[in-house]
């Protein structure tokens, strides 16, 4: 059957299935219209999911917590104008729950702020001890220019949790903005003890340090921030709830993603596995196990998660080098060389596949082949690479070879290598320790 025909029969059979429900619940339609889902070209599953809470709201029409649930539902998959319709609908019929206009509050947050704060005001009314809609409210409240106001509800969101990176980070903003450098400065180190892997932390710090004067550190986290990744995970289990209502391949992938970046390693890796079970044929979702693998330690599994992704698409960035590294790790040293050096051949300055090669070459005695390959490692580098632990004792090994045959010019050259790569990671006790090495060479 073509793309076009199978587009018509689910139009059809889509088609067929609201007409029917509608015949079914002629009461329902009768009080409320119920806003249909937006079915056109998703995924079956998304479709089967959504199709079945639409079913249960024409079947109990008059209960909040069913269309609640069909609200999440619509808003897990973007399907947001009817998500609205609908969440508005479950805060009619009980308006004491916040969940419903909590999730209207967040939805409209950037579409429209006005609104948005209506919804937040009502939820907050419902309970206000919820330190995530304190955030929001914090949040919308500084992006329409009310910082008193939203330095209360950062305050507040404080005193539930002082552990909440987001109320220190919602606080020191407010203080950068007003110039108060000192109380900033405090409240982002504080938000930087508690979230030093988030961009917009390490960032902020940044520039409160250099407004302080103190710009050898500003430059440090500046540079620092750059490679972190600049999504922001936020603990919020209501909202939580609802992208754990989708279905979609893209919403398995994010999530894992997620997981994976505050660490969560056990839940990323059973999002990925359950979406490998529903389409075994997606490259991305075994491409994302076999990092989450190669991480857990699980090499076997990563070399096969990996491989398969290389399989199912030959062109897919990144596969050929995760399958070099699983190589390595499981001490399949001729084989890693072999795939690192194909993905060097697309990728001259791949550091991770320049050090395999190097670290292949150390084990073999390849002497020349560890000159070459350490000296391009060195050259491309960048600050805060993974590998540069492995990269500065890899120079300083190199340099403790050459003093060792009394080349003591030479193995200052590598040393000192050492030294700026160690300097660049932060790693001032490596550093100490290779420049009293120098001292022995001369």
């Amino acid at each position: 059957m073509s793309r076009a025909s199978r587009s018509q029969c689910r139009r059809r059979s889509a088609g067929a299935f609201l007409g029917t429900l509608a015949l079914m619940a002629p009461l329902a339609w009768a009080q409320t219209t119920v806003p249909a889902p937006e079915i056109e070209g998703v995924e079956l599953r998304v479709r089967e999911t959504v199709e079945a809470k639409y079913a249960r709201v024409l079947a109990r029409p008059d209960d909040a917590e069913t269309w609640g649930r069909y609200g999440m539902v619509l808003d897990a998959h973007g399907m947001t104008r009817p998500a609205l319709r609908v969440y508005e609908e479950a805060w009619n019929l009980d308006p004491s729950d916040f969940r419903w206009p909590y999730h209207l509050g967040s939805i409209l947050l950037f579409e429209d702020p006005g609104r948005a704060l209506v919804w937040l005001e009502r939820a907050l009314k419902i309970d206000s001890s919820y330190g995530p809609a304190q955030i929001r409210m914090g949040e919308l409240l500084e992006n329409l220019g009310r910082d008193d106001d939203a330095r209360r509800h950062f305050s507040r969101a404080y005193e539930l949790d002082p552990d909440d990176v987001l109320a220190s980070f919602g606080l020191g903003r407010l203080s950068l903005a007003r110039d108060d450098i000192t109380s900033a400065v405090r409240e982002l180190e504080r938000a930087y003890a508690l979230g030093p892997e988030i961009q917009a932390v390490v960032a902020t710090l940044a520039r409160a340090y250099n407004r302080q004067g103190r710009r050898d550190l500003a430059r440090k986290l500046a540079g620092d921030a750059r490679s972190l990744p600049r999504m922001t995970h936020h603990q919020d289990r209501i909202r939580g709830a609802v992208g754990e209502q989708a279905v979609d391949a893209e919403s398995y992938l994010r999530r894992a993603r997620t997981y994976s970046d505050v660490g969560q390693l056990g839940r990323a890796r059973a999002e990925l596995e359950t979406l490998m079970e529903i389409d075994p044929d997606l490259a991305s979702a075994h491409f994302a196990a076999a990092g989450v693998y190669d991480r857990l330690g699980l090499g076997e599994l990563a070399l096969v998660s990996s491989r398969r992704a290389l399989e199912l698409d030959p062109e897919l960035a990144g596969a050929r080098a995760v399958v070099a590294g699983a190589l390595y790790k499981l001490r399949r040293t001729d084989e890693a060389r072999s795939q690192a050096n194909r993905v060097l051949r697309e990728e001259p300055h791949n550091v991770h596949m320049l050090m395999i090669v190097s670290l292949a070459a150390a084990e073999t005695g390849n002497f020349e082949e560890l000159l070459g390959t350490l000296e391009r490692a060195y050259q491309v580098r960048t600050d805060q690479s993974p590998m540069s632990g492995v990269m500065m004792q890899m120079l300083a090994d190199v340099g403790e070879s050459f003093a060792a045959v009394d080349q003591h010019e030479v193995a200052r050259e590598w040393m000192e290598k050492a030294v700026v790569v160690a300097e660049e990671s932060g790693a001032d006790g490596a550093a100490a320790a290779f420049r009293a090495k120098l001292l022995n060479f001369e």
